[in-house]
């Protein structure tokens, strides 16, 4: 009886042992599979156009000027942007902060260090322009189209698509970008690496910019946003194509830096779906005042 148990018990362990290897074989082949690097990029593409909000940094240098910008993107509900920004320019340091809704912009400078003199040689006195809100915009904003549809290339904006679309428009969307032939990508060259503890994988990314430009007029109609609404993307016929190194997470299918193929421009993407909590100024002068207050340092 006792041998007959004991058999019993070994074909159990046999029979669990191959389940569990089937199961671990299926999650393994799974994994590999929706790690795919072609596979994941298209689910980053689709996973950007579901995204409620995203915080995006940018550094750029030139010659004797560089620039440092976080952008708090909140998609999800009512639409809004803040922004601040660290600009350098020779002697000169201007941080402001700005906050765009669909209804109108709010900008104010927080810090401006210049070696720059006035008409009469004297140094500038700021304080009648730090720490003040000017508000821009009639019945619509234009801070806030200009920072989800962008207005440079190669990264004025977003090189994939971010907001939170319906499901009709985003399929939409995604079908025309893969009809295009949008992005270039060979993808047996992609390089995989680990960055905090993540698989990320690196794409170079190869854009006609006729191409990105039909794409981001599409996009602009879907999100509501009508700036492109008059841009013909045939003017940029022609014109070569523009690279830039793009670096997602593998297994959560979302961006993680863009940059341009000479470095000089780099995005970092973060915070997802985090609630951006964004607080539109209730005093404020008109832009016109900034503007004559400006004007009136210099002399």
């Amino acid at each position: 009886m006792s041998v007959k148990l004991s058999k019993r018990n070994l074909l159990l362990g046999l029979y669990i042992a191959g389940a569990a290897l089937l199961a671990v074989t299926g999650v393994l082949w799974w994994d590999h599979r929706n790690t795919s690097p072609e596979r994941v990029f298209w689910g980053t593409v689709r996973q950007g156009m579901m995204t409620s909000g995203v915080t995006v940094e940018t550094k750029q240098s030139g010659t004797g000027s560089s620039l440092h910008q976080t952008v708090q993107y909140s998609m999800g509900g009512q639409a809004a942007v803040h922004t601040l920004t660290n600009l350098v320019q020779g002697g000169t340091t201007i941080i402001d902060e700005a906050v765009a809704t669909p209804a109108a912009d709010y900008t104010r400078y927080t810090s401006i260090k210049t070696d720059q003199k006035t008409a009469s040689g004297k140094t500038m006195d700021f304080s009648k322009v730090l720490g003040i809100w000017a508000k821009s915009g009639g019945d619509s904003g234009q801070q806030l189209p200009q920072a989800i549809l962008g207005t440079n290339l190669p990264l004025g904006g977003v090189v994939i698509p971010l907001a939170q679309l319906q499901p009709a428009q985003r399929d939409k969307l995604y079908s025309q970008i893969q009809k295009d032939g949008l992005y270039d990508i060979s993808f047996k060259d992609v390089t995989a690496s680990h960055k905090d503890g993540r698989l990320v994988y690196t794409y170079k990314v190869s854009i006609q910019p006729e191409k990105y430009a039909t794409m981001m007029k599409q996009f602009g109609k879907s999100t509501g946003l009508h700036m492109l609404d008059a841009l013909n993307p045939e003017q940029y016929a022609g014109q070569p194509a523009f690279t830039v190194v793009l670096t997602i997470d593998a297994r959560a299918h979302q961006l993680v830096s863009a940059a341009s193929e000479d470095g000089n421009i780099k995005q970092t993407y973060t915070a997802y779906d985090m609630p951006a909590i964004i607080t539109v100024p209730t005093h404020a002068i008109s832009s016109t005042e900034m503007q004559k207050r400006l004007q009136e340092l210099q002399q």
